[in-house]
Order: structure tokens, then C-alpha cells, then sequence
């Protein structure tokens, strides 16, 4: 089984390589960073309803998965915008979101793996503490998503696309 997780997830990182900033339109490469975004944001919405399922039977290797699959996503993201050329002022917008991903890495070492490793045997303070320090990261991650609306929105008025007003 591992041997075909390391298998999918390489062909997915060369898939997401082989995209090309440069043959893209604003308008494309705009919608392509608000994919990535909103692909994040699904796997976010879905990891989180198994940490409610794990939370109340305690049994939180129900969360390995879901975890998993957004960590590859991550990966396969940051590799693909690392290796992208940069084209028509996309340069600021794509490095925004960089440091997103980045952000979102850190947070699944620090905050997501640790839950990972707790167990009915945990006290409830230890939970509690897990719990709270995702929760930190997760208003972390909204800051960090205002800096990726706020650049798009920079982008699209570079390149005259309709904005939409960076959320506050």
C-alpha cells in the first residue's frame, strides 16, 4: 500500500508540473490559484467533520486519512508553484501563495499530526490541548488566507479582471 500512495502522489506532483504559468491567460492563472484554494478549503471542511467524529469515540486515528490526502495535496501544490514560471505580473500572487501552502504544512506538522497521536488513554486536558493549539493555527490560517485574497485582488486589478474585494 505504501509503495502505491509514494506511486499516485509522484504522478500527481508530475501532473501539477507540467503547468505552465506562462501558456496561461491572468484570467486563468487567477482561477487556477483560487482552485488551489478552494480544493484546501473542501479537504479542511472534510478533515474537520472526522476530527468531530474522532473527538466524541476518542478514536482519533480516524483522521490519518483525511490528513494524508490534504498533506499530499500540499506538497504536490508547493512543487508545482516552486518549479512554475512566472508570467504577466503573476510572480507576487504565486509567491503569496507559496507562503501559504508553506503556513499550511507547518500547521499540519504542528497542530494536526500531534491530535493524530492522542488516544483514549489522553487525559482530557491533553486533548484540550491539542484542540486549542489547532485552534490557534486555525486563526492563524484565516490571516494567511486574507494575505492570498488580498494579492489576487491586487493581481486582478493589474491585469483588468473583476476583483472581488479581499474579504476583512
Amino acid at each position: 500500500m505504501p509503495f502505491n500512495m509514494i506511486r499516485l502522489a509522484t504522478i500527481i506532483a508530475l501532473g501539477l508540473h507540467c503547468f505552465n504559468a506562462a501558456a496561461q491567460t491572468p484570467a486563468q492563472f487567477n482561477e487556477h490559484i483560487s482552485s488551489i484554494a478552494d480544493s484546501l478549503y473542501k479537504k479542511g471542511n472534510q478533515w474537520g467533520a472526522q476530527l468531530n467524529d474522532a473527538y466524541a469515540s476518542k478514536t482519533f486515528s480516524k483522521i490519518v486519512a483525511g490528513r494524508k490526502q490534504w498533506e499530499t495535496f500540499v506538497n504536490a501544490s508547493i512543487s508545482e508553484l516552486q518549479n512554475m514560471k512566472d508570467a504577466t505580473n503573476s510572480k507576487a500572487l504565486r509567491m503569496t501563495m507559496l507562503n501559504f501552502l508553506f503556513f499550511e504544512r507547518e500547521m499540519i506538522s504542528e497542530a494536526m499530526l500531534p491530535i493524530e497521536k492522542l488516544s483514549a488513554a489522553d487525559s482530557d486536558h491533553d486533548i484540550q490541548k491539542a484542540i486549542d493549539n489547532l485552534t490557534i493555527y486555525a486563526e492563524k490560517e484565516v490571516a494567511e488566507l486574507k494575505k492570498v485574497r488580498g494579492e489576487q485582488e491586487k493581481y486582478a486589478i493589474s491585469n483588468g479582471l473583476d476583483a472581488e474585494p479581499a474579504a476583512n
